[in-house]
């Protein structure tokens, strides 16, 4: 049977760590960190509490060999370098804090996963994969011409059970994808373009229907599927039914505005899937059209009213109204300060909470920050 102080080696091995750093992190002389590794000593809780936090395991794992239940798991939505070809690196620590203090939230309030969270199947495609999701988004919409693109954060919500947060504060980050405890959810950052954000969401609703959320930057590298939640993010939003389906020879301008505004994507990503699909317009003036910017093209359909409302989509946080609603209880029952609600309401302390002491008041940008 496996023992703690196999667990323990085999994390260092995996690392490629040197024993004696290990010890040292530890406060542990070489000789007894080696003696603990064969079993011929017992860890102390503090000792194995700092390799575990130098290892980047958890204590819990470490001592049973089962993954801590509350221990998060997630994905990082980054930006790709085109001219390198590879992907831009991300601060895995804070991607693990936000997610972290999110998972907090639900966990100040008792909140747990929703009634109506699904139980995805593994699915042998990306595209199978995205043209089942898109159809459980599609019926809990009930409109299958726009199905779920008019709120998708809210369709994936009800269709899918998975939690979605628009959030502001440090822009350090694109979106992340997490769970914790049976808790699934998304997190990403406002003030980005509707379409891009949009992708972002569809792409890390790919690594969660993948299953590929790690516990580590290092796991991460050796599960994640870039190319598969690309490929789920493309079907999804803009589907090869679609693409194939439009007229690419007689078409107006005007109708490949609609095409792109109601599939809410990017020219960009129309152009990528035109390439993927091997399809080359035959009308000149849908060439010309395909490669203006998404606002310009939106400029086509939209009035400037529209087009900003359609702009603005993601510019406001925006948080799932469960969570919203449970803080709200919790404040009134005396439960919570109020200090989660108030950043999610984007209020003072003392207007959600009038007994609030001000004495530990923390600022709004702080809290937006730790967010």
């Amino acid at each position: 049977m496996e023992s703690v102080g196999d667990r323990v080696r085999a994390q260092i091995e995996s690392l490629g760590m040197k024993q004696v750093d290990v010890a040292k992190s530890a406060g542990m002389t070489p000789d007894a960190l080696s003696r603990a590794l064969r079993d011929e000593r017992q860890f102390k809780l503090v000792e194995l509490a700092s390799i575990a936090d130098f290892v980047h395991a958890s204590v819990h794992w470490l001592i049973t060999g089962d993954r801590d239940p509350y221990e998060l798991k997630l994905s990082a939505r980054h930006d790709y370098d085109r001219n390198a070809q590879a992907d831009v690196p991300h601060d895995w620590n804070h991607a693990a804090r936000i997610a972290g203090d999110v998972a907090l939230a639900y966990a100040q309030v008792g909140l747990g996963p929703r009634e109506t969270q699904t139980s995805l199947p593994s699915y042998s495609s990306a595209k199978m994969a995205a043209r089942h999701i898109a159809a459980l988004l599609s019926d809990v919409r009930g409109d299958q011409r726009r199905p779920y693109i008019e709120d998708f954060p809210g369709a994936v919500e009800a269709a899918l059970g998975i939690d979605v947060f628009i959030v502001d504060g440090e822009p350090m980050f694109k979106a992340y994808s997490a769970a914790s405890d049976g808790l699934t959810f998304i997190v990403a950052h406002t003030g980005g373009s509707w379409f891009r954000i949009n992708w972002n969401l569809a792409h890390e609703l790919g690594h969660i229907v993948r299953g590929d959320l790690a516990y580590s930057d290092e796991e991460r590298y050796i599960r994640a599927d870039e190319a598969w939640a690309n490929a789920f993010a493309a079907e999804l939003l803009a589907p090869e039914e679609t693409i194939r389906g439009f007229d690419w020879g007689g078409a107006s301008e005007t109708d490949l505005a609609h095409m792109v505004l109601g599939m809410g994507v990017s020219t960009e990503t129309v152009r990528n899937r035109l390439t993927s699909l091997k399809i080359q317009p035959r009308s000149g003036a849908l060439v010309a059209a395909v490669e203006k910017t998404t606002h310009e093209l939106a400029r086509q359909v939209l009035d400037s009213d529209r087009l900003l409302q359609q702009t603005n989509r993601y510019q406001k946080p925006r948080f799932p109204r469960r969570i919203v609603e449970a803080h709200t209880r919790a404040v009134q029952d005396g439960k919570t300060d109020g200090q989660v609600l108030a950043w999610m309401l984007g209020a003072a302390v003392e207007d959600v909470n009038p007994g609030w002491n001000s004495v530990h008041t923390v600022s709004g940008a702080a809290l937006a920050a730790a967010l």
